[in-house]
């Protein structure tokens, strides 16, 4: 397919800088955003478009300036086209590993002239020397620097990041653009790029993305662009389309593979070859096509890569001199040498290197069938075969060659691992936890769970005992079992698609209950990314947390606090430098007791309430009359009456995150379900502010991500209770940050009632918000911060806890 009849549109989530209102209009369009930020690093996970989108944007920015100015709309740009120069970053450091100039200091700008100048020098293209040099230092360029995350080493990795955030600036000077991909994971700590690079994070595909792939996939796959009159190639494309969209749908894995372009593609070819397949058995066996299913996909992550490199390998079958077998076996090989190579994980190889890999299975397989020994050219002709035949390999760079797909080298790395046994288990051991070998480890357990449960179970148990072994001189031992444990469970979220428990008969559960402790204060703080890993592998299993709703009712007496903040005057009570408007006058107000809950409401404690039916949800007793005049007119169902249900269904497999997507009719049915109410706007800042007026529930330490989770460090909330630093002196959790939770006034300016007793207006427009969210920045974390939204309005920020009054004290 041609990129220019496929290619869909990205979407990225809002950047922490914008204003609150900008926040809450969700993911924009990733070219009106480039717009705005020219200097840009863009963050998304594996095979999420990334390296497409820089393909596309040099493509039709070279087109544009070889007079078709008109492409440029595709991009958001009009006008003069800047020049483009797309370079990967591993070249980069593959250039400096062999042409490093030492008089030069490491992080200069100068290192990627040379670069440039050496390209110029070892392709020619027919320019003239140091001509893109001239270009850069010019001006008015698009640097497209793609692939940080696949620069090998750490040390190089923060090398590289150095560099290019000098490149930047010399750029900007000149008017140059910069764009830097990397994966998600491994763009942290010290390799992010500096402040004046921002940070945009690639969104999943929404099903109108998805809806579009398909329907451009299925127009391109049968030509309808340019059939002739009458032809039937209309009407075949919407039945592929209609029928892979089904088939993604009624698949939840398929759904959410969907979500990558990548995956979304392999979706597309996987069942294009599927339907091909059931049209020749229709030929060839009636009865064996009309027994077999019509439309299906696979339904885990391994399966559907085997069945993707299955496709490419047998696609030009006849053609190739080897059997598939032999093919694939050496590409396995390949594979994993480039991931176990002294230097790192690369992505390319040199031709003569990637030659001696794979000669000894080539000289194998002559022995057995009696032909003439295999030499270094017969190796060198498999590659260039492998390129025309199967496409899994490329050679983008002269004398080098590499998977066209990286997710391709992962998964036959992988394959090659399983295949190996106890052999794979032990090379593969040191690279558990390295970032570069995450999918690897992850395809794996995929590749051993098609052998069977037990196998895949055993991956599980080896996984878990790293972790009960002596732990590296830098890791303390609930470190290291925390790390095991957040594997597992990242593994078995993974292939349970295939059916059955991997965990069932391991310790699995035990080895969770251990690891709590990271979640509180007083220990190491483990990185964000692992508290997470594990906050969903307890998700997944039963968080003992939530074991015991009772216990999370946690009484909070009474008192008189100053509530709102101010920032006219310093020396007066309440002085914030950020406070805003809404939140003066800064007001002495007196609460009752209460109980609150320990937790924003989870997806587990919802679910419930929503499985109950007309006991529950569908119980018109627990609405008031708008709510229930709403819930009848607005409809949010597939088949039932539920909460917005794509967004619903997504939320199913994160138990213990807070629910979201939830109205405030919802969320006071809920409440009045479980025998309570939301919390009155005074009542949630008294208990997060306390009579000493904390800026923050915790106190007056500037938030980090140890304390909470704002400024969008990932696409979903987190699992309730993971932020050690969170030391609300009651023990409530996640009040500032994860999802913002509604109130039971309506949003105006309080009038005072008698007793210094604040009350809301007695009707509006908007309800309360309070808290900050996983999406805004540090501001919105403060306790005084407050924000509004319609009741009816829903969305992925906004979630809510419930409050119990407690008139007759603690019991």
């Amino acid at each position: 397919m041609e990129l220019a009849s496929v290619y869909t549109r990205l979407t990225v989530t809002p950047p922490a800088r914008l204003t609150r209102v900008e926040r809450e209009q969700g993911p924009r369009e990733l070219c009106d955003v480039l717009n705005d930020n020219p200097h840009a690093t863009l963050v998304g996970d594996p095979g999420s478009g990334k390296t497409t989108f820089l393909s596309w944007v040099a493509q039709t920015l070279a087109r544009a300036l070889l007079g078709e100015p008109e492409l440029l709309a595709r991009i958001g740009m009009a006008g003069d086209p800047p020049f483009p120069i797309l370079v990967r970053l591993q070249d980069l450091a593959k250039f400096l590993a062999e042409h490093d100039d030492a008089s030069v200091a490491e992080d200069a700008a100068e290192h990627f002239y040379g670069l440039l100048d050496y390209s110029v020098g070892e392709d020619g293209f027919g320019l003239p020397k140091g001509y893109l040099r001239r270009r850069v230092l010019g001006g008015h360029c698009y640097l497209l620097l793609d692939g940080l995350d696949e620069v090998p080493g750490e040390a190089m990795r923060e090398r590289i990041a150095r560099l290019v955030e000098n490149v930047v600036l010399l750029g900007k000077n000149v008017g140059n653009r910069h764009l830097i991909t990397s994966r998600t994971l491994a763009y942290q700590d010290s390799v992010q790029l500096a402040a004046y690079v921002t940070t945009l994070r690639l969104a999943p595909l929404a099903w109108e993305q998805v809806t579009e792939f398909v329907d451009a996939w299925s127009r391109a796959r049968h030509g309808v662009n340019g059939a002739v009159a009458n032809s039937p190639a209309p009407g075949q494309a919407d039945v592929f389309r209609d029928g892979l969209l089904r088939a993604i749908k009624k698949s939840p894995t398929a759904a959410m593979f969907a979500e990558r372009p990548l995956l979304l593609t392999m979706l597309a070819v996987v069942y294009g070859d599927g339907m091909r397949q059931h049209a020749i058995d229709a030929v060839q066996s009636p009865s064996m096509a009309a027994s077999s299913a019509i439309g299906e996909l696979p339904a885990a992550r391994a399966e559907l890569f085997g069945r993707m490199v299955d496709h490419l390998l047998k696609r030009r079958e006849a053609h190739a001199p080897y059997s598939t077998i032999v093919r694939r076996r050496c590409l396995q090989a390949l594979a994993l040498a480039m991931f176990e190579d002294a230097e790192g994980v690369q992505r390319t190889m040199g031709r003569r290197e990637a030659a001696q890999v794979i000669q000894p299975l080539l000289q194998q397989n002559a022995h057995g069938a009696g032909l003439k020994p295999v030499d270094a050219e017969d190796c060198i002709r498999f590659l260039d075969d492998e390129a025309l035949y199967s496409g899994l390999l490329v050679s983008r760079t002269v004398g080098e060659v590499e998977f066209s797909i990286l997710g391709f080298q992962e998964y036959l790395a992988a394959l090659e691992l399983s295949s190996l046994r106890d052999e794979g288990w032990k090379r593969l051991r040191p690279h558990l936890h390295d970032d570069r070998w995450s999918e690897v480890v992850l395809l794996v357990a995929g590749c051993e769970r098609r052998q069977g449960l037990r196998e895949a179970r055993r991956m599980v148990e080896r996984v878990l005992a790293t972790g009960a072994s002596a732990p590296p001189p830098d890791t303390d031992a609930l470190t290291a079992r925390a790390r095991a444990v957040a594997l597992a469970g990242r593994i078995v979220r993974d292939i349970r698609p295939y059916g059955g428990d991997p965990a069932a008969d391991t310790d699995f559960a035990k080895q969770l209950a251990a690891v709590l402790a990271i979640f509180e204060p007083g220990g190491e703080v483990l990185p964000e990314h692992l508290r997470r890993d594990v906050g969903d592998a307890l998700g997944e299993f039963g968080d003992p947390r939530l074991a015991d709703p009772l216990a999370n009712r946690v009484f909070i007496p009474g008192g008189t606090f100053w509530m709102g903040a101010q920032r006219s005057d310093a020396r007066a009570t309440g002085y914030d430098v950020d406070a805003e408007v809404d939140e003066c006058p800064v007001r002495q107000v007196t609460v009752s007791d209460l109980r609150i809950g320990r937790y924003p409401v989870t997806v587990g404690e919802f679910r419930q309430f929503v499985d109950a039916g007309v006991a529950g949800y569908l119980g018109r007793q627990h609405w008031d009359a708008e709510g229930w005049e709403w819930l009848t007119r607005e409809p949010r169902t597939f088949t039932r009456k539920t909460p917005d249900n794509d967004k619903w269904s997504s939320q199913l497999s994160h138990l213990n995150h807070p629910v979201s997507w939830v109205t405030w009719y919802e969320a006071v049915a809920y409440c009045r379900w479980v025998g309570g109410r939301l919390p009155t706007e005074a009542e949630w800042e008294w208990v997060a502010r306390g009579t000493r007026g904390r800026r923050y529930a915790w106190g007056d330490d500037a938030p980090t991500d140890a304390h909470a989770m704002y400024a969008r460090r990932a696409e979903t909330p987190s699992p309730v209770g993971i932020y050690p630093l969170d030391g609300q002196p009651h023990a409530i959790r996640d009040l500032c940050g994860n999802v913002l939770e509604w109130c039971e006034d309506w949003f105006g300016k309080y009038k005072m009632d008698g007793a210094s007793n604040p009350t809301g207006p007695a009707k509006g427009s908007w309800r309360v918000l309070r808290g900050g969210s996983f999406l805004g920045p540090a501001q919105t974390l403060r306790a005084a911060y407050r924000y509004y939204n319609p009741p009816e309005y829903a969305s992925a920020i906004i979630g809510f806890r419930v409050v119990w009054p407690s008139a007759g004290g603690q019991a």
